[in-house]
């Protein structure tokens, strides 16, 4: 998700957006990759970190600052206050001991800070900036006090990442006119936030931190509903005390990696996030189907988990920006990577082409699947997928149906849309019926 170099060009930084691997243990978090000498290696940040946003590292190259979602996941969702579920921390590492983060809260105690994303230090590594995509501000901190407090007030029985309003003092929180902020820079005399959803900059003194100024981009911009959707989705204002949005445990739409214990279906039970991504379509939702529809969820989303009676507009735009989500088909459709049989053992895509050039197509009418497409015109032999899944008509099931997919290369001369092959096999009351599905464009799903 976001990169660093050191300043001598030895050392590079990426960060991971989200936790890698099981979910079920004690200790979930994303990490940092160190790539040095042609070598990588691999630091996890503090128990509970995901949506990492934004890096930066120190003009000396000694410190990295992250910008992430530090969760509190191993509770029941129960209330807000001073970060229950959600707290959003900058972790400092210093390079010398990579595995041993150091997160600060960017929280008050009766205020949170949503969704941290840009990261940036002043050319004299005197200053340390944060933005704030939840709540719409700006952190400016003093990073040499930030270092010496750290140092000075670490203890192993209350670590600085359990304590709310550590950067007291030391750090000045501007609201800024825009909404969204993200991109952060600074030309050591202001600092310039860019504003994702409002389409605007905002210009900030260094000398007189609370002036600002708004730059509008686009000033004849109107948003259609599925990006005011969006907008609320990402919105933390909303929420009690701006601890969390809806992207704060469904970045972009989609899952953080931890499981939750959501009282819906009673406590004790924790799951996995669920996609928001075709859960429109899906209908019952949530793990075990306890909400009758998305619709249903999202409104319930905001009055337990952000403890707000949302309105009509902004539940409906919402569900207008998460229905319009669209799917992104691959350009493979098998297992993720290309095959040894798709590439004739080449290894690389672009050898797909003379592998499979002027093939029979092995499925002519009565065979163990039925080409869509007139006998031997796709000059190649079907790829399967791991399309593979039960299907039933309209109405009630009386029934099952296994549907294979096979997905034409472009390179076929079928002509038209990209289609399929398919084989399926019905069974009703124990008599096997064989026949042919539609044509499906590539990476849909099967009807």
């Amino acid at each position: 998700m976001a990169l660093a170099v050191s300043p001598d060009g030895r050392k590079i930084w990426a960060a991971g957006h989200l936790p890698a691997g099981a979910a079920d243990g004690d200790f979930t978090a994303a990490a940092l990759t160190l790539v040095e000498d042609g070598k990588a290696v691999h630091f996890p940040l503090s128990n509970g970190t995901q949506g990492v946003r934004g890096m930066a590292i120190s003009p000396d190259g000694r410190y990295l600052a992250v910008a992430h979602v530090l969760s509190r996941y191993q509770v029941p969702t129960t209330q807000l206050d001073r970060g229950w579920m959600n707290t959003n921390a900058v972790t400092v590492i210093d390079t010398d001991e990579p595995d041993k983060p150091h997160p600060v809260l960017l929280d008050d105690p009766d205020a949170g800070a949503a969704n941290p994303w840009g990261v940036s230090f002043s050319e004299d590594g005197g200053k340390l900036f944060v933005t704030h995509a939840g709540t719409h501000e700006l952190s400016v901190i003093d990073f040499p006090a930030l270092l010496e407090r750290m140092k000075r007030e670490g203890r192993s029985n209350e670590p600085v990442s359990e304590r709310l309003g550590f950067l007291h003092g030391l750090r000045t929180r501007i609201a800024l006119p825009l909404n969204g902020p993200r991109s952060v820079a600074s030309d050591g005399k202001n600092v310039y936030v860019a504003g994702y959803f409002s389409d605007s900059l905002a210009e900030i003194s260094l000398k007189d931190a609370c002036k600002s100024r708004a730059i509008p981009l686009n000033g004849q911009f109107r948003p259609s509903r599925e990006k005011l959707g969006e907008r609320y989705f990402n919105d933390a204002s909303h929420c009690f005390q701006g601890w969390q949005s809806c992207a704060t445990c469904h970045p972009d739409g989609r899952v953080d990696g931890l499981n939750w214990d959501l009282l819906n279906d009673g406590m004790g039970n924790p799951k996995n996030t669920r996609t928001m991504f075709l859960s429109h379509r899906t209908s019952p939702v949530m793990t075990l189907g306890v909400r009758a529809s998305a619709e249903v969820a999202v409104t319930a989303g905001f009055v337990h988990i952000q403890f707000l009676e949302p309105s009509g507009e902004l539940a409906e735009c919402v569900n207008a920006y998460l229905k319009n989500m669209k799917e992104v088909p691959s350009p493979f459709l098998v297992a993720h990577t290309p095959s040894k049989q798709q590439t004739g053992g080449r290894g690389a895509p672009s050898a797909m082409l003379p592998a499979w050039k002027g093939a029979p197509c092995p499925n002519p009418p009565g065979g163990a699947g039925k080409c869509l497409k007139q006998p031997g015109a796709c000059g190649a032999t079907p790829i399967p997928t791991s399309l593979t899944r039960n299907w039933w008509p309209r109405g009630r099931p009386r029934g099952w149906m296994k549907v294979k997919a096979f997905w034409c290369p472009p390179w076929w001369k079928c002509g038209g849309p990209l289609l399929t092959c398919t084989t399926a096999v019905r069974r009703r009351y124990g008599k096997p019926l064989r026949h042919a599905i539609r044509g499906i464009s590539a990476g849909r799903r099967v009807p």
